[in-house]
């Protein structure tokens, strides 16, 4: 019998590899650092305190981590400065600071893609090939090569969207999207007042609008980033580590952290370290290694296995964080922002690559109320809705479920002072030296992010919002959902860690599925669908020669 495959991680590329070899008859172990979640039991939007809470998250479902040191404001961009009515602004200092964690992520069974919204975009073809004259490193492979496996990545974990046609920036080989979900309250209303300055179309949603698998269709409950507790989003979890665990070919293994990876004389992972829920400490052989860990912590694991880090000294550079920024006002409109889809309409009109060096990198824009939870009454008194007493009674009465926020997620372009290293004091519970994160915000990527918020600007003033209540951006706060680069792939080992497979340029045997192989950010696109379509290629590759 072929020898098992060792997977790190159980996010998007590791559950999607997963369910590719044991789909092919391939035993896999995988080895996640975090817990599993159960979704009934786990996730608590039924109950009264809903609101009061984040994603709950779990002992050792989020990993440890530094940051170098933080970026000074320049008054010039005091317009970027994060503020809301009821509070001023949010950051005082004179320095960024980190917006909760900074680097926002799950570590458990399905990874990020428990808390994500199930935004499932393909990535624009000129975002994976972009002009010579940009500067923006180009992908090695093109949107035809990828095609098809975002096609089965959509069929595996179910993917509702526009119809054919009504979204010719990417184009089908089939049809493999469920119908779109109807817009909620908010999007109808941007939609009929904007809709002649922007090309509003339907999102392509990670969100089931009609029963898959033993799955339900979507609920409406707004509330996708907090863990779905019907199973309808499309979290790693409910499709990918479901089916291939009942292959009976998938043996998984929870809160077991790798440590580090061990080489042989010829180049080859033989065996690797982890410890367990218990501490302690296991070795087992790898005949072949899938490290899909993420973009933080798949460069740590390989920077603390010393015999691999001297082999590639691109381990940890290009480290991208898409850029942000959200504009919010009250409309005199009830838009209901207690429920309906998060994300349920895109425009794609700022995407492309520029060609001036001053426009270069793109952006998309969406409604955003509810994916900043203003869901609840609770967020809207502490954020939107100054006062006491009352007079703020009847303000919140009035005001209730009107606020309409605007999003803008932008392009990240690397630069030298932005990357990954190993902290030199701090480590983690089991002895292992932290990632340490390194993010700086040149000018360039300020202009960007100075048109995506008078964009944002734009489309409230046009949907009737008598004025701003709150805006935050990612200026002078760290807070980044999609976190990219840093093992990325490529043609040499001088420029890149892997090839056009995720192969590891100097070790045969090690694969890389995750987001750190982006080149590039793309243009503002989610990434959780094209970290799928390569790991379902990688592993579909590895398997045809391993039978």
């Amino acid at each position: 019998m072929t020898e098992p495959v060792v997977i790190i991680g159980t996010g998007a590329g590791g559950g999607a590899a997963a369910w590719m070899l044991t789909q092919k008859g391939i035993p896999v172990i995988a080895l996640e650092a975090g817990p599993a979640f159960d979704p009934a039991r786990d996730y608590t939007l039924n109950q009264s305190d809903w609101e009061l809470k984040e994603f709950p998250y779990k002992t050792n479902s989020q990993s440890t981590y530094s940051f170098g040191a933080l970026q000074t404001l320049d008054p010039t961009w005091d317009h970027l400065r994060s503020w809301n009515v009821v509070a001023g602004r949010s950051n005082t200092g004179n320095s960024r600071q980190v917006s909760g964690t900074g680097h926002h992520h799950v570590r458990g069974v399905g990874g990020s893609t428990l808390h994500f919204t199930g935004e499932a975009h393909r990535l624009m073809p000129d975002s994976l090939t972009p002009s010579p004259t940009t500067g923006i490193t180009a992908w090695p492979v093109d949107y035809d090569t990828l095609e098809p496996w975002y096609t089965l990545a959509e069929s595996a974990i179910g993917v509702a969207g526009p119809l054919p046609g009504e979204q010719e920036l990417r184009w089908r080989s089939r049809t493999t999207l469920q119908p779109a979900h109807p817009f909620c309250a908010a999007s109808r209303l941007v939609q009929s007042k904007s809709g002649s300055d922007f090309n509003w179309v339907a999102n392509t949603r990670a969100a089931l609008s009609k029963p898959l698998d033993g799955r339900p269709d979507c609920n409406y409950c707004a509330n996708c980033q907090m863990g779905c507790p019907r199973g309808d989003k499309g979290s790693a979890d409910v499709t990918f580590i479901r089916q291939a665990q009942a292959t009976g070919l998938l043996q998984l293994r929870t809160e077991c952290q790798v440590t580090r990876l061990i080489l042989d004389e010829s180049n080859r992972i033989s065996d690797l370290l982890y410890v367990d829920a218990k501490g302690e400490q296991h070795q087992i052989h790898c005949s072949q290694l899938i490290l899909a860990a993420g973009a933080v912590e798949t460069p740590r694991l390989l920077l603390n296995s010393p015999q691999i880090a001297a082999l590639n000294n691109q381990i940890g550079k290009h480290l991208m964080m898409h850029l942000s920024w959200i504009s919010s006002g009250m409309v005199t409109d009830d838009i209901l922002t207690h429920r309906g889809l998060p994300a349920d309409m895109v425009c794609w009109d700022y995407c492309h690559t520029g060609q001036n060096s001053s426009t270069v990198g793109g952006y998309r824009i969406g409604v955003s109320t509810t994916e900043i939870r203003f869901t609840g009454p609770i967020n809207y008194a502490q954020r939107a809705v100054p006062g006491w007493g009352r007079s703020h009674k009847q303000a919140m009465r009035q005001r209730f479920g009107k606020a309409l926020s605007i999003g803008a997620i932008g392009a990240s372009l690397p630069n030298s002072k932005t990357f990954i290293d190993l902290d030199t004091v701090r480590k983690d519970r089991v002895g292992m030296p932290l990632a340490r994160i390194h993010h700086y915000l040149p000018d360039t990527e300020l202009e960007r992010l100075t048109r995506m918020q008078a964009t944002c600007r734009e489309v409230l003033k046009l949907s009737g919002a008598a004025g701003l209540v709150e805006e935050y951006g990612n200026y002078d706060f760290i807070s980044s959902t999609h976190t990219l680069g840093t093992c990325r792939m490529g043609s040499s080992s001088e420029d890149s860690v892997t090839d056009t497979y995720g192969r590891f340029h100097a070790i045969e045997n090690l694969h890389i599925c995750d987001a750190s192989l982006f080149p590039n950010s793309g243009n503002g696109e989610a990434p959780s669908l094209t970290v799928e379509a390569l790991a379902l290629r990688t592993a579909s590759r590895l398997a045809d020669r391993l039978l």
